[in-house]
């Protein structure tokens, strides 16, 4: 019932999301955006990006785009004058003093209204170090990361939600804990599916500003009930990963919440 009303405001309201991501995954986000009935704009130059963010409703950055550091520093300023939702992917924070550095510069603005990342990269945002790289595995305060109790501190004290994903994606605010075990181990085979996450949370989050806990919630739910239709269906085709990622966006096009 949640997933179903959060998703059809998205389907309804369409919102337009500027997204500055990676070149790695930026056609698959923009597609991901299309499939789930929002707009996508992908504008990186740092000249039209604020102008750009208020014809939007709502903001994602990756900060795999180092290129395009000084186009975030503008558009979130401009997000955070028009009341934008602003979601954060930290890509590669627990490897790069450089994207850790501009993570907490970002933080610090008080404009950020949710962080995605996984696990290594949430240890990394909440502890303002390194940690291994890429690592998705460790949970509640496994191999030194962060308890659950310590990450949801983390977001009351910025007063923003955060969504660590994994097997059971972690998501809060602080205030309410919630915890979505939908998915499957094949979205983490391919490419992407992370980056395509953040920006499918900014467009929940721009449907339903009202409760942002629950919007992101909603959308780890979606995300992962469709990440399990495709890979039945890439099972059944006995195909690949470059199926299951065509059959994911298909999903995201085609899946009602139930």
């Amino acid at each position: 019932m949640v997933t179903k009303e959060f998703l059809r405001n998205v389907r309804s309201k369409t919102p337009l999301i500027q997204c500055i991501t990676n070149n790695v995954t930026i056609l698959d986000c923009a597609n991901a955006l299309l499939a789930i009935g929002a707009s996508p704009t992908m504008s990186h130059a740092w000249q039209e990006a604020g102008e750009v963010q208020h014809g939007c409703d709502a903001l994602v950055l990756n900060l795999g785009a180092t290129e395009s550091f000084k186009a975030m520093e503008l558009a979130v300023a401009q997000a955070g004058e028009d009341g934008h939702p602003i979601v954060l992917d930290p890509v590669g924070v627990g490897g790069s003093t450089y994207r850790r550095d501009f993570m907490k510069e970002l933080i610090a603005s008080g404009y950020i209204s949710c962080i995605r990342g996984n696990a290594a990269e949430i240890a990394s945002a909440v502890t303002g170090k390194a940690t291994v790289t890429g690592v998705d595995e460790p949970q509640d305060g496994e191999s030194g990361y962060p308890s659950d109790k310590e990450t949801a501190q983390f977001a009351l004290e910025n007063r923003l939600t955060v969504v660590r994903s994994g097997p059971v994606d972690y998501i809060t605010n602080g205030n309410k804990d919630m915890y979505s075990s939908s998915g499957d181990p094949m979205m983490k085979r391919i490419t992407g599916t992370g980056c395509m996450s953040s920006c499918i949370i900014g467009a929940f989050l721009a449907a339903n500003p009202k409760d942002f806990i629950m919007s992101a919630y909603s959308a780890c739910e979606f995300i992962g009930d469709c990440g399990e239709r495709a890979a039945r269906e890439t099972a059944a085709g006995h195909g690949g990963t470059m199926t299951f990622r065509q059959n994911f966006i298909d999903e995201l096009s085609r899946t009602e919440a139930e």
